[in-house]
């Protein structure tokens, strides 16, 4: 046994120490005390993409996630989480330069600011804006409640005729109480927003982001900057249909600073996990790491997986339950021997799982520099800048972009030609411009850039892999872009952490790099994620006895999906927790 592991037999194991597998150990040691729990990492840190890394001596980077607004606040004061960690709202929040001089736009919390920007631009738009950010945050709010509870449960059998939707024994709407009330809240919610008398807020779901745009605005800055929050994350266009719903994923979130407000966290991201870690420990958890899960144990018979067995050798049994903070392909496809797949699940589940769609294209730049970069359009007077140097240019989320048009082409070359874009798609944030605790030479202006960035794909044409060289031809494409903008950014930067989807991948354990454990466009949401059978967070027929009854996933890969919300570990935690009251000493 490792010496490190403190005993071999746990209630409940929980498979990766992001931060969906910390909150889901933490919500079932609050509510089950007597419960045994513990967490594997397989990383020399918990956190998952949530982490804070001093990659460059003296920098420290969120290296993958990087601001937060969409942790469910209900979470954070049950876990007593939001006074351990300190939140650093950003106004203005968004900035767009253009290679134009005099030519810019600031939007933020200041509805009055955001009026005299877009004016510049349009004067229709600028009176529109905040009707379209009251359209959305009215259908975020309609559909919230369905971030907090299990999807619609219609049972394992896709091909179960509206009789069984209806009237079946354990998942009919018109018998099964649960999803009766779910449905209720839907048909509530689309009397709310009106959708019998309009097609708007049915395009938030279902539209191209463009569609959505253009029917809101007219001025190609504007919605270009808008419409960037559609493809974050995504291997799609602003073009692509089911973009729109992207877009209101990234505005569902309220840390307390109002609706779709994305704030820097002190410390970076590495912050809330680290605090999330330490909430485990005080409640009792034991929280592994450097302890990598190689496999699940499975007993065929009785359906039930029985534990884990460690890189090293080491074997722990679960006694209760395991759950999986991994993606469902590496939850079935690599930590579960093959014959104990197809003996549980079946061969068609092996075959779903491979269907779900991780197209990746994000590659991930961490930069320490010397200096800030300061833009052709605008630059804060030298007299109204901080003591580090920066300006409210350089609080916000940067972009680069002008038009839809644009990043339309971006996306559309690398799709076609299976290779990176030569015109990026650029998001820059500079959290040591408002959080000085980033960078031990903040006094010297030094600071610490984070660009997100788009098309690369995992998935490249033949003959290529994104090695040293792959990377480096990339990331300079992305340095040229910005150098255009801000001339001297290539000079100040001495320090680099070049991320591309296969390091994503390699680095964090995300299948292809998909930030989001899988795509979050409509066919993999809400019932589908990741596909029919998961409303439990757990595959497994009684009746069938088709898969494994005590094998729950509380990762991105279920609903309600990615980004640093803390739902999906919430969920699984008590789908995990209802089964284990209801089934009292029985295993099933």
């Amino acid at each position: 046994m490792s010496k490190s592991i403190a005993k071999t037999c746990y209630d409940v194991i929980v498979t990766g120490g992001g931060h969906n597998g910390l909150v889901c150990a933490a919500y079932i040691k609050k509510t089950m005390p007597s419960l045994s729990v513990c967490v594997f990492e397989r990383r020399h840190v918990t956190g998952g993409c949530a982490v804070s890394e001093e990659v460059h001596d003296g920098y420290k980077f969120s290296r993958a996630s990087y601001l937060c607004s969409l942790f469910r606040g209900h979470i954070m004061d049950e876990l007593d989480l939001r006074r351990r960690i300190k939140l650093i709202p950003r106004n203005p929040s968004s900035f767009t330069p253009t290679l134009n001089e005099h030519e810019f736009l600031f939007l933020g919390s200041d509805g009055e600011m955001n009026k005299r920007e877009i004016s510049k631009f349009s004067k229709k738009d600028a009176q529109r804006f905040d009707q379209y950010e009251q359209q959305l945050q009215k259908v975020a709010q309609s559909v919230e409640y369905l971030l907090d509870c299990g999807p619609l449960d219609l049972g394992y059998d896709e091909n179960a005729g509206v009789k069984d939707l209806l009237f079946s024994e354990s998942f009919g709407i018109l018998r099964n109480k649960e999803n009766r009330e779910k449905v209720k809240r839907l048909l509530d919610a689309a009397r709310e927003l009106g959708l019998g008398n309009t097609s708007s807020a049915l395009d938030i779901f279902l539209s191209p982001a463009k569609k959505v745009l253009d029917h809101w605005f007219e001025s190609d800055l504007l919605k270009a900057t808008l419409s960037t929050d559609s493809i974050i994350g995504e291997y799609c266009s602003p073009t692509t249909p089911g973009s729109s719903y992207v877009l209101l994923h990234h505005v569902m979130g309220d840390i307390g600073y109002g609706k779709g407000i994305w704030a820097y966290v002190q410390g970076g991201m590495g912050a809330v996990t680290q605090a999330l870690t330490e909430i485990n420990k005080e409640l009792g958890v034991d929280v592994y790491t450097n302890a990598q899960v190689k496999q699940f144990t499975v007993n065929s018979n009785t359906n039930r997986c029985t534990g884990v067995v460690l890189e090293d050798g080491t074997e722990i049994t679960a006694t209760k339950a395991v759950a999986s903070n991994c993606d469902p392909h590496t939850t079935f496809r690599k930590l579960m021997d093959k014959h104990d797949l197809n003996s549980t699940y079946g061969e068609e589940f092996g075959r779903k799982v491979d269907n779900i769609d991780y197209s990746s294209a994000t590659f991930k730049i961490n930069l320490a520099v010397h200096s800030l970069p300061r833009f052709k359009c605008f630059s804060t007077p030298k007299e109204s800048r901080k003591s580090n140097g920066s300006g409210k240019e350089h609080f916000g989320t940067i972009h680069f972009e002008t038009s839809i048009d644009e990043i339309d082409q971006s996306y559309l070359q690398a799709k076609s030609s299976q290779l990176y874009s030569d015109n990026p798609v650029i998001e820059m944030t500079i959290p040591s411009s408002l959080d000085e605790t980033l960078v031990k030479n903040h006094k010297d202006h030094h600071h610490v850039i984070q660009l997100f960035t788009q098309y690369a794909p995992y998935d490249l044409k033949e003959g290529y892999v994104w090695n040293e060289q792959l990377k480096r031809e990339y990331a300079n494409k992305v340095y040229d872009k910005i150098e255009a903008y801000a001339p001297g950014f290539k000079n100040s930067i001495i320090g680099e952490d070049l991320l591309s989807p296969l390091d994503l991948e390699q680095t964090f354990g995300m299948k292809k790099g998909n930030i989001f454990h899988g795509s979050i466009r409509l066919d993999q949401l809400w019932m589908n994620r990741p596909f029919r059978g998961f409303s439990n967070y757990r595959y497994f027929d009684k009746n069938q006895r088709v898969g494994l009854s005590n094998l729950y996933l509380c990762g991105a890969g279920v609903h309600p999906g990615g980004g640093v919300m803390g739902a999906c570990g919430y969920n699984a935690a008590h789908a995990l927790m209802r089964h284990l009251k209801s089934m009292g000493s029985s295993h099933q």
